[in-house]
């Protein structure tokens, strides 16, 4: 590089990083990765990784967020080709365990990029979840679902979820926990089904 040459860009030195870790963090798993390990991976000094990440914590939860934005987005294609109703909710749901699956078949360690390792509570995440409130409030307003408080339903279908969500989801045989999935969406999709 001449001494001219800026180097990457900001959004591309990122991007770098975030690749590099990873794939070391599904390898080794983030608690045996280093700041070090990472900046040798990506052919910089520990120090340029700091311009960019305060610290590995801030690195494993860019990627957590890259990936709930996956599952959101599995959701919501897996919503919008499903039948309209109380069956868009149950696919986005199924669509969610499913996702989380396909990202736990990445690798070994693959599972700790979804924070299972951290998770205290059953959360959907914040993506998933406003897939979630974007269908209950579409199937409200349709007259599909019959919701007095979206919240306190998502809050329920979290809870609900909690059985078929990381770390638990992946103690599971995949076939098995993608028909728990989608019985447990019908189920909730049901109940949530305005009458007619």
């Amino acid at each position: 590089m001449k001494d001219d040459d800026p180097g990457p860009t900001a959004p591309a030195r990122r991007h770098r990083i975030l690749r590099a870790a990873e794939r070391l963090f599904i390898h080794y798993g983030p608690a045996k990765t280093t700041m070090g390990d990472i900046a040798r991976s990506v052919g910089v000094g520990v120090g340029s990784l700091y311009l960019d990440f305060t610290s590995k914590d801030e690195i494993v939860s860019e990627l957590a967020a890259e990936k709930s934005r996956f599952v959101a987005a599995r959701m919501r294609d897996a919503a919008g080709s499903a039948a309209p109703g109380p069956e868009r909710l149950a696919a986005a749901l199924a669509g969610r365990v499913i996702a989380l699956l396909d990202l736990a078949s990445g690798g070994e360690h693959a599972c700790d990029l979804m924070r299972c390792s951290k998770s205290r509570d059953f959360s959907l995440g914040e993506e998933p979840r406003a897939v979630v409130r974007e269908l209950i409030e579409e199937g409200k307003a349709k007259g599909e679902l019959s919701v007095d408080d979206p919240e306190q339903v998502i809050d329920t279908v979290e809870l609900a979820f909690g059985c078929l969500s990381p770390p638990f989801v992946y103690r599971m045989e995949r076939p098995i926990a993608e028909e728990k999935a989608r019985h447990l969406a019908q189920v909730i999709a049901r109940g949530l089904a305005a009458s007619r």
